[in-house]
């Protein structure tokens, strides 16, 4: 039985979590094991009596509830969860909900009708990563606030009210509000601030970003630049461009952190889909008996992870 949290902490085999009292208040933490080895299955995950524990289904692997995050680093780290304060750790509502009924009866979420799932209120996300990673959000003035396409609806009716601000431009032949980054001006600093854009030395330009190629073939046609994630129907910035460790496990299912390398990689079932190639990069090993590509033993960062694949012990 580990007493000492920070021990806790460094052993890939164990998590600290917060306990609570009747009235669900933290008061205190403890050391258990980690929740992918006491729980394997999706069902004993779900089941768990203790409560303390979600199934992570971009993963396929039980992690702990968000509620029992000890740190809003800690919570931060998962793309299941939000810190909406330093105290206060919640599941995000895109893992809560599947019905549109029952996520307009949560004050906390909002149907995405361009995705159909439930999304957490932009308003609720502390940080430009946490906000980053909604696809329905954007971070400007240091706030994160809904899309111009969702904070504009209702076609030519609020056409004006669209091209009055300084980051939205009304489409005439869609009738949408878009994100632009043509109508900014300044350089590259005011380019680099604004939602979605990205200055072009080349050109001497501010040009869209990743996040405003709303189909697949556009996003995939800018390989080195962005990724397409099919789980949230949208184009999003290459794991290798990951401002930091935080921003680079927000986006759990498509990238990992390297801490042998400290950079943010693509998983490596997305990198190859055959053996030969797979077998070709050192990150990543070919499981024969899954016929996929996973990461090396030696990069798997937990017991569960090491587990999961056949060809590791």
């Amino acid at each position: 039985l580990i007493t000492d949290m920070p021990t806790c902490d460094a052993d890939t085999r164990c998590i600290v979590e917060n306990t609570m009292d009747n009235m669900g208040m933290v008061n205190g933490s403890i050391c258990i094991d980690d929740p992918g080895i006491r729980f394997p299955t999706e069902q004993g995950c779900n089941n768990n009596l203790m409560n303390d524990t979600i199934w992570n289904p971009d993963l396929q692997v039980c992690v702990q509830a968000c509620a029992y995050r000890p740190t809003p680093a800690a919570c931060e780290v998962d793309a299941m969860c939000n810190s909406t304060s330093n105290t206060t750790c919640e599941t995000r509502c895109k893992y809560l909900y599947k019905t549109q009924t029952n996520c307009a009866n949560d004050a906390r979420c909002m149907w995405d009708t361009a995705r159909l799932s439930c999304a957490t209120k932009c308003e609720l996300y502390q940080s430009a990563d946490t906000c980053g990673s909604n696809p329905s959000c954007m971070w400007a003035d240091s706030k994160c606030t809904l899309r111009c396409s969702y904070m504009w609806t209702g076609g030519t009716s609020n056409k004006t009210a669209c091209n009055s601000t300084s980051v939205c431009n009304f489409n005439d032949a869609t009738g949408v509000c878009e994100n632009v980054c043509s109508k900014v001006t300044g350089g590259e600093f005011q380019c680099d601030v604004t939602p979605f854009c990205l200055y072009s030395t080349t050109d001497g330009m501010c040009e869209g970003d990743c996040p405003l190629l709303t189909s697949q073939a556009r996003c995939e046609g800018r390989s080195s630049d962005c990724m397409w994630d099919s789980s949230a129907g949208a184009c999003k910035k290459t794991c290798s461009r990951a401002a930091s460790k935080v921003a680079c496990t927000l986006e759990s299912s498509l990238c990992y952190f390297d801490g042998i390398g400290s950079k943010c990689k693509m998983r490596c079932k997305f990198r190859y889909d055959d053996k030969a190639s797979c077998s070709g990069d050192s990150d990543c090993l070919w499981d024969d008996a899954n016929q996929v590509c996973k990461a090396t033993c030696t990069r798997s960062a937990t017991e569960v992870s090491c587990e999961a694949n056949a060809e590791c012990e």
